[in-house]
């Protein structure tokens, strides 16, 4: 499968995702809404709009880059704790050696969550890599949540410089896509916050992975309609996102060498 093809996919499965916030909406006592179920419903989306695919689609895949050692050289690796992953993806497809299959990270934001969506940005861009775009990973984002958090979610993420734009400028028909530029996101406290509590395990002493070469820029666009309902004074919204690298500011690279010098976060106690 090429990237269009799995951005149908995606778009599919988001229509059951629609689906099953407009069913609980409308109940009385909204029990079942959980980020858990937010997620069962992209699963089931991406297995009902493509059965023959279905066996392909699976919950909570490792990371690659889970398993690196610390990137202060001190032999220390991650132990048996729960391995990093990915909350949705799909295997690479039989038979196409150019697939790498598709990830997504899932948030349903009761309250302000920025840290949390910051990380999983930076999940999405470390797993990427820098493969060129026809052999890269598909990467997508689906945020939902209760208006008030789901606004100030966003609003924080892009005062902190991750701007994901749900709905299109006035007068503006295309998708909205706004570029990232990981080296200023991690200059920024949410950013270093989040880099550290994504790649690091332990406590005494606080170890880091090494992180994988990832793009400077890459690019978040959305993805199909996004979606919003407002039901006795009751307000939810979800949106689709998808990270690439199709015509981002450069194509310069961030590694772990030039990463230190934005952060540099040496294997000390926790006081």
């Amino acid at each position: 499968m090429n990237g269009g093809e799995y951005g149908d996919w995606m778009a599919r499965a988001f229509l059951f995702v629609e689906a099953a916030l407009a069913q609980e909406l409308a109940t009385p006592s909204r029990v079942c809404m959980t980020e858990d179920y937010f997620r069962s419903a992209l699963v089931r989306g991406l297995a009902n709009s493509m059965p023959a695919e279905a066996h392909r689609v699976h919950v909570e895949q490792p990371a690659t880059f889970g398993p690196s050692n610390c990137w202060n050289a001190c032999g220390a690796s991650p132990g048996r704790g729960r391995p990093l992953q990915h909350d949705v993806a799909a295997a690479p497809e039989d038979g196409d050696e150019n697939d790498r299959g598709l990830i997504c990270e899932v948030k349903w934001l009761k309250q302000a969550q920025s840290q949390a969506v910051a990380r999983d940005v930076l999940k999405l861009a470390f797993a990427r890599g820098v493969a060129p775009e026809g052999t890269a990973v598909r990467c997508y984002l689906l945020l939902g949540g209760e208006a008030e958090a789901f606004s100030q979610t966003l609003t924080s993420l892009r005062e902190n410089g991750i701007d994901l734009r749900w709905r299109n400028a006035q007068g503006q028909a295309q998708p909205a896509r706004r570029s990232v530029n990981m080296n200023l996101l991690l200059r920024k406290q949410l950013g270093e916050r989040a880099f550290m509590s994504l790649m690091g395990w332990g406590s005494n002493p606080r170890h880091f992975r090494t992180p994988p070469d990832c793009w400077r820029h890459v690019v978040l666009t959305r993805r199909g309609q996004p979606w919003r309902r407002t039901l006795d004074d009751v307000g939810w919204r979800a949106c689709l996102f998808e990270m690439h690298h199709r015509n981002a500011l450069n194509t310069r690279r961030l590694d772990a060498t030039s990463l230190r010098e934005t952060v540099n976060f040496d294997c000390r106690p926790v006081l």
